[in-house]
């Protein structure tokens, strides 16, 4: 599917698919002769694709001729689907409001898990400098 010219509606495409993949990684074994009919079963079956459905649809069959057109029709789709609620949480008179506990240990797990990830990221691009600059002094001694 596509027409894989250099054009905005391929990559259009492109980014339907890759939507598509993020919710099915593992590749797909070719389905015959309607590859559309297929991925837009596989589109129907999961639920985090369904509010994108028509926009991801177009998208695959080349109906958007820029991604404002693409875009304008997925902010439509994500505020049709937004499901946010504001619900107060009760509290008496003199208390502040009760949290849940077992989140706030979730929030301070991926808190410490993101500080080592720093860590490991700034280290890896301090050894790659580090390595240029090496290289960079051998090219000037030769």
């Amino acid at each position: 599917m596509g027409s894989r010219k250099a054009e905005p509606s391929y990559d259009l495409f492109a980014v339907a698919m890759v939507m598509i993949n993020c919710a099915y990684p593992r590749r797909f074994e070719k389905q015959g002769e309607k590859p559309l009919a297929f991925l837009k079963q596989k589109i129907e079956q999961e639920s985090l694709l369904l509010p994108y459905r028509d926009v991801i649809m177009n998208a695959l069959q080349g109906k958007y001729e820029n991604a404002a057109s693409m875009r304008e029709q997925m902010v439509k789709a994500v505020s049709k689907s937004s499901t946010y609620k504001h619900i107060p949480q009760k509290k008496d008179k003199d208390q502040k409001p009760v949290k849940n506990a077992k989140k706030n240990k979730k929030q301070r797990i991926t808190k410490k898990e993101r500080k080592s990830s720093y860590f490991v990221e700034i280290f890896l691009l301090s050894s790659f400098l580090l390595l240029v600059y090496i290289l960079y002094l051998f090219g000037q001694m030769m």
